[in-house]
């Protein structure tokens, strides 16, 4: 399994986005796509902010190649202590992403954003 992060889909989905370059040198290995219903809900929102793309056939897209884990109240709780742990150098929506990461034994993500490159243990495609 391997977690996809907000900032892929972005590059992918936006043309002309900062991101966009970076996405064509990332090679994701063939396996299971994880997001959670945060970076679910990151993609929509920006994407029905920054493009002509429909949220149905986003959101059906994600669905459709992605496994999407629904956040539970304990996942903020941990988040939280993972903001203290890193002395909130990493951001709460980013600590969602470790959470359920941890959760699930995911040592792997996709993502364009530097404050994963804090966390030990973790292979950072990008």
């Amino acid at each position: 399994m391997i977690f996809v992060d907000t900032t892929y889909f972005i590059g992918l989905l936006i043309p002309k986005d900062n991101w966009q370059k970076k996405v064509d040198d990332v090679h994701i290995p063939n396996e299971q796509i994880v997001i959670n219903n945060l970076v679910l809900s990151e993609v929509l929102n920006i994407v029905s902010k920054r493009s002509k793309l429909k949220i149905t056939d986003v959101y059906n897209t994600l669905k459709e190649n992605c496994q999407i884990v629904c956040l539970s109240n304990d996942d903020y709780l941990t988040a939280m202590e993972l903001c203290d742990y890193y002395n909130n150098s990493i951001n709460y929506s980013d600590c969602l992403i470790l959470t359920t990461m941890q959760k699930l034994g995911i040592t792997k993500i996709v993502t364009f954003d530097d404050g994963f490159k804090k966390v030990n243990n973790l292979t950072i495609i990008d």
